[in-house]
């Protein structure tokens, strides 16, 4: 819990610069995102609070920009930062927790690390 919350204390020092786009505009330090209290809940077992949750309604979803080794070269991306792909999946789960067959796995999950 505490390492994401040192990453999340970063995160919201961004979403308080701009207010106008963040769900959440408030900078947090990493004590108060791993504090419980009746405005950081208990939201899940075992120990993330709910400050330390996305909201239900965010796509947590990521991009990858891939190109040859070539046209990193001519974009002048540092070699330092290139990354090669080895490999990916993509699962999604039922959005509905009470559907799954169990409340504490992720069928979705399990089959993308499989």
């Amino acid at each position: 819990q505490a390492a994401a919350a040192s990453i999340f204390a970063e995160f919201s020092k961004v979403a308080a610069a701009d207010k106008e786009n963040a769900w959440f505009p408030t900078a947090y330090t990493p004590e108060e995102l791993c504090s419980e209290s009746a405005e950081n809940r208990r939201i899940c077992h075992p120990f993330y609070l709910k400050r330390l949750n996305s909201v239900m309604a965010v796509d947590m979803s990521a991009a990858l920009l891939i190109m040859s080794a070539g046209e990193a070269r001519r974009r002048g991306v540092p070699r330092e930062k290139w990354v090669f792909l080895h490999g990916c999946s993509e699962a999604s789960d039922r959005l509905e927790i009470l559907e799954r067959p169990s409340l504490c796995g992720s069928p979705a999950i399990k089959h993308a690390g499989s």
